[in-house]
């Protein structure tokens, strides 16, 4: 599929065409001042309305916009608090042959992939004149979204407990690592009738236990001590609450150390394998999104990504590491350690320039 735009701030384009690149697999873009003929069947205009200054609806607009797309389908960017473009998109969509949505602003990335993927089914075009409920389906997609399989290594574990030792005081937390290095599905007993079940070949958690359950054991933790572990199988039917492993061990990790990270006592290396799922974390910061848009392309260490960025505390470059080792979303390679010291990020001479320092410059205007 490729997409184009079309009226869109320089740095909306910018930043849409990073994440198309990062999280639309198959997926093209560019920008352009109006379709040309040569496009091809499979491409979807993402206009921006007030952009092209057609922000509120009329007929002529609608005529104006209509001669700009040249017959491609296309997803309307609307400003907020204006309906008058939704409210046509259905009846334009079957007179027009073509497929036109409308996504209004402001919105997160789960709602923008929604819209694109409402212009593709299994690779075939959808039939002209589908109105896409655009509230429904990202509500639907960030619910149910499946996430590729962590693939959870004993040694990215191991890694993530020697570069952090304080998490052998996070005991929930330590107590899944340690189940999930053993790689098979399983089955801890919280207590009576509340159990936590993991399939890390499969990359899903099943569970019935509250938030503030799992919050409380995630800072507490002296009963895993005594908690049972069995094969997984029999009662997970009866355990209502399925989520993705990574954003479960990803918010658990988060809640069980705080905003603060632990401290780090060896520099490592971290690729992503994929994107965290951001729009089902709560605690996420635009900073994590720069990070993972990052490490996500080319493996970065924590030194590294320190003096790339001195404005930022080192703590969060850090905990990111950690919560993306833990979560299973990052391959970690521990680097030679640091001799009778704890690691320490420093920041970059200011005369200067190393070597991220553009792209950093880049993501910080995007973002």
């Amino acid at each position: 599929m490729n997409a184009v735009f079309m009226g869109l701030p320089a740095r909306e384009a910018a930043a849409l065409k990073i994440f198309i690149g990062v999280g639309m697999k198959g997926w093209t873009s560019s920008v352009v001042s109006s379709p040309a003929p040569a496009l091809p069947a499979t491409t979807v205009c993402i206009v921006d309305l007030a952009g092209m200054g057609l922000a509120q609806w009329s007929v002529k607009a609608e005529a104006d916009l209509l001669v700009m797309l040249g017959g491609q389908n296309a997803l309307l960017l609307s400003t907020a608090n204006n309906s008058s473009w939704q409210d046509k998109t259905h009846v334009m969509s079957g007179r027009s042959k073509q497929q036109i949505a409308c996504l209004p602003k402001p919105y997160g990335q789960e709602h923008m992939r929604a819209a694109l993927a409402g212009f593709v089914s299994d690779g075939v075009q959808p039939a002209p004149g589908n109105k896409l409920n655009i509230a429904q389906t990202s509500v639907w997609q960030a619910g149910t979204e499946s996430s590729p399989a962590p693939a959870f290594l004993f040694g990215d574990l191991r890694a993530a407990q020697t570069m952090f030792p304080g998490l052998r005081q996070h005991l929930l937390l330590c107590k899944l690592m340690d189940l999930l290095a053993l790689g098979t599905s399983c089955e801890l007993q919280l207590s009576v009738h509340q159990a936590i079940a993991l399939h890390p070949a499969q990359g899903w958690v099943a569970h019935n236990a509250g938030p503030g359950v799992l919050a409380r054991l995630a800072l507490q933790g002296v009963p895993v001590a005594s908690m049972r572990v069995r094969e997984s199988g029999c009662r997970v039917a009866a355990l209502p609450v399925r989520e993705n492993l990574d954003t479960f061990l990803w918010e658990l990790a988060g809640a069980s150390i705080g905003q603060q990270a632990l401290p780090a006592v060896r520099d490592a290396e971290l690729k992503l394998r994929s994107m965290p799922g951001f729009t089902r974390v709560s605690a996420a910061s635009h900073f994590d999104l720069q990070l993972a848009a990052i490490c996500v392309r080319l493996p970065q260490t924590l030194s590294g990504l320190c003096a790339v960025f001195p404005d930022r505390d080192p703590a969060a470059i850090a905990r990111f590491f950690l919560l993306s080792a833990v979560s299973g979303l990052g391959r970690l390679r521990l680097l030679e350690p640091a001799v009778g010291r704890q690691h320490q990020c420093r920041p970059a001479p200011q005369h200067v320039r190393t070597p991220g320092s553009f792209f950093r410059s880049m993501l910080n205007k995007l973002f």
